[in-house]
């Protein structure tokens, strides 16, 4: 079956698919059938750039999730903003998340100060959570998070 299987960086931080084929692909004429599967919906995914993405600059790490629930632009408590169930990634200093994934938000930890901007030119805003619980903050769909800048006190 023909399908995107491989992706090959064109410029740093660009990746595009590339089409990979067998020769028992090409050689065949008849149509390929498999078993019918229900289609899942998959939040994590989307269509570059419309993907909301954090790029950790400070020098501590982040935890990032894919999914956000609900309204709110902040949500303060400890899991993520749609459960236990969603997926998250510690997001190491000097990394971002994929441009190809939907990473809608990352957490401010509890007793830290963090300093961040959404998209190039965006002006700074700081999350002071010292003496208080972690915060988790919305990214939204085309949209970058830039974290400048964290510091803990535990």
């Amino acid at each position: 079956m023909f399908g995107f299987t491989k992706w090959r960086a064109v410029l740093p931080g660009l990746m595009i698919p590339v089409l990979a084929v067998t020769g028992a692909e090409v050689a065949t004429a008849a149509p390929v059938h498999s078993p019918a599967v229900a289609a899942q919906p998959d939040s994590s995914w989307c269509v570059y750039p419309l993907c909301s993405e954090t790029e950790n600059d400070s020098l501590g790490y982040v935890l990032v999730a894919h999914d956000w629930c609900g309204g709110a632009e902040r949500l303060s408590q400890e899991a993520p903003p749609c459960g236990s169930g969603d997926e998250t990634l510690w997001l190491a200093p000097g990394y971002h998340t994929d441009p190809y994934e939907d990473w809608d938000t990352f957490r401010v930890d509890g007793g830290c100060v963090v300093n961040y901007h959404i998209n190039y030119g965006g002006s700074t805003q700081v999350v002071n959570r010292q003496g208080r619980g972690s915060q988790w903050i919305r990214v939204h769909d085309d949209q970058t998070a830039f974290i400048d800048y964290d510091s803990c006190w535990r």
